[in-house]
């Protein structure tokens, strides 16, 4: 390959009639020595430059100026790629590796667009979806509770037995609760999955209206928890969750296609060299 003296660039430009991108795309806009710059690459470096919009639009509301040099830009990644070839960069293991994984990136992208693109994404196509899973647009469960929470478990046991007895939830947590719940007599309010320890929300939220736990441990200590009321949550309306339908639609085609293409071709994993220190 020649070397980047010797290089010529040999610019055929369109800035009038054929601004378009979509026209006579197979047309090279530029050559750098034998490397073609096609009006394919002039747009795909539209794109990793501007989010949305439509390219030829673009294209045609480009200055003059601002086509020349993002072509001039063009025409230095070609160059210096071209150099960086001649020095044999393209075969070093780490770089191929980046350029594998750049390449699979892209077909990935474009092979799931696709596959999103052939979905029933319309209205009715959305509603019907809506209608036949409502829980997955539901809002979250919510429970109103109180707790007592002791040092030990014969504490916890103590107190347990004491509300059963007859006394009140709150009258006994405001006596003997050990954190900052004690002043406001055991009450929790409102919560919802996520705020508390697993350990306490997974008796919190499997229990009734009225129901005075067992004695429930976690690093905080012993807690008796005792469920006031329980919000199951709504249905949103559809409005409002008409891109979470669409997504939620999306995502599920392409866990379908992932677990389908995992059965069809076999997988096979070198388990020391991925637990290795030294990847």
């Amino acid at each position: 390959m020649r070397t980047s003296k010797n290089i010529s660039i040999i610019f055929i430009f369109v800035l009038a009639a054929q601004s378009a991108l979509g026209k006579d795309i197979q047309k090279p806009l530029a050559l750098v020595a034998d490397q073609v710059i096609s009006m394919d690459y002039f747009k795909t470096s539209l794109i990793s430059n501007r989010t949305s919009g439509d390219l030829s639009k673009l294209a045609d509301s480009m200055t003059k100026e601002g086509k020349q040099a993002l072509l001039n830009d063009l025409v230095d990644i070609k160059l210096i790629t071209m150099k960086a070839r001649e020095e044999g960069l393209d075969s070093l293991p780490q770089v191929k590796a980046q350029l594998e994984l750049a390449a699979d990136s892209i077909l990935v992208q474009e092979y799931l667009k696709r596959q999103v693109e052939k979905l029933d994404l319309s209205d009715a196509g959305l509603r019907a979806y809506y209608g036949q899973h409502p829980d997955e647009f539901r809002t979250e469960k919510k429970v109103k509770a109180l707790h007592v929470i002791t040092a030990s478990l014969d504490e916890a046991n103590k107190a347990r037995e004491a509300i059963l007895a007859g006394r009140e939830f709150r009258d006994v947590a405001a006596e003997v609760n050990i954190d900052s719940t004690k002043t406001l007599r055991g009450d929790l309010g409102w919560t919802k999955r996520g705020i508390f320890v697993k350990e306490f929300e997974e008796v919190l939220f499997n229990m009734k209206v009225g129901e005075i736990s067992n004695a429930v441990k976690t690093s905080f200590g012993y807690h008796i928890i005792k469920v006031e009321e329980i919000d199951e949550g709504q249905v949103r309306p559809f409005e409002s969750v008409r891109d979470a339908v669409q997504k939620t639609i999306a995502r599920n085609t392409i866990s379908g296609l992932k677990q389908e293409l995992r059965k069809k071709h076999s997988i096979t994993i070198d388990r020391k060299l991925l637990e290795a220190g030294d990847l």
